[in-house]
């Protein structure tokens, strides 16, 4: 795994533990804000469809938001993901360039 290449033999116990709560972490603050958005929609249609709307078609069009969402989310954290790599990858190349 590329978190934990450059990490010394002996730090590598450390990195890994790291990399997993790092990972749990993440999980479960993406769950919380899906959970967020998946109420708050519910909320509001249950509020604004004056009784026109079942509390079923809420929850559905609540739980329906929160997976277009996701996705969404995730997305933009790859493409912030990629920036930063390749923004850290020119700043070695050019700090290599400048060496020689």
């Amino acid at each position: 795994m590329s978190a934990v290449s450059h990490v010394r033999k002996e730090e590598s116990g450390l990195a890994s533990g790291l990399v997993d709560t790092s990972y749990q972490v993440g999980s479960a603050l993406g769950l919380a804000i899906m959970v967020a958005i998946a109420s708050a929609q519910t909320l509001s249609d249950e509020n604004s469809s004056s009784g026109s709307m079942s509390s079923i078609d809420a929850l559905n069009n609540g739980f329906h938001v929160a997976f277009i969402a996701a996705p969404a989310v995730a997305a933009l954290a790859a493409v912030v993901a990629f920036v930063i790599i390749r923004i850290q990858t020119n700043l070695e190349e050019s700090r290599k360039m400048r060496r020689w």
